[in-house]
């Protein structure tokens, strides 16, 4: 179990931003992009990388998605 507090640095949070900037797609699920800086990830995908966000309720990034789904996670992915 890992956490980190408020003003701490965050682990792979340098491979986190790589990776990002790398990706063709970019899925965010169940977070209200509210934590930084973990909640800037989707400012550092690349240009035409297709970005979803599926999160019941709205984000700070609903109007930059090319898709948001605002449904419970469960609903979305029935076992």
């Amino acid at each position: 179990l890992d956490i980190v507090f408020f003003g701490e640095t965050v682990k792979g949070m340098d491979e986190a931003l790589k990776a990002v900037g790398e990706c063709d797609l970019l899925l965010a699920i169940g977070t209200s992009f509210t934590v930084y800086p973990v909640a800037s990830l989707p400012e550092y995908k690349k240009p035409g990388c297709p970005f979803i966000i599926i999160n019941k309720g709205r984000t700070a990034f609903d109007n930059s998605a090319d898709l948001k789904i605002e449904e419970d996670i469960n609903s979305v992915f029935p076992e």
